[in-house]
């Protein structure tokens, strides 16, 4: 009986640690149901773990130029799939394809893959 108390304790904490984890590798931020196609050049590619971003200018539907964050896959997914860092330099035309943020426009949106001017598509 001295062993439950213990035990609860460490269950408890375990799911406090481990809640904010399952939740950040959430897709529900994102509305999966729907594709936006982005087109504009590279502005930033972060090439790090847990996930890569992607920051590319584009013109808004004002007219005015605006800037969007891309989330992408680990380092590691994308290595398999073949992608590297020197295929999306600074000032590279492309044609992202992504699923939008549900909170709407301004919002990271979540990265599917990249059409680069020689037409080769990079998934995410």
């Amino acid at each position: 009986m001295r062993r439950l108390p213990a035990a609860i304790a460490g269950l408890a904490a375990t799911a406090f640690f481990v809640a904010p984890v399952l939740a950040h590798h959430s897709m529900s931020m994102f509305d999966t149901s729907k594709e936006v196609l982005i087109k504009g050049k590279v502005v930033r590619f972060d090439w790090k773990n847990p996930h890569m971003y992607l920051i590319v200018e584009t013109v808004g539907e004002d007219g005015k130029k605006q800037l969007i964050q891309g989330e992408g896959l680990a380092i590691t997914q994308a290595l398999v799939d073949g992608l590297h860092q020197k295929d999306l330099p600074v000032g590279a035309q492309v044609v992202v394809r992504a699923n939008p943020n549900r909170s709407g426009p301004g919002k990271t949106v979540r990265l599917l893959d990249v059409t680069t001017q020689d037409g080769e598509i990079h998934p995410f």
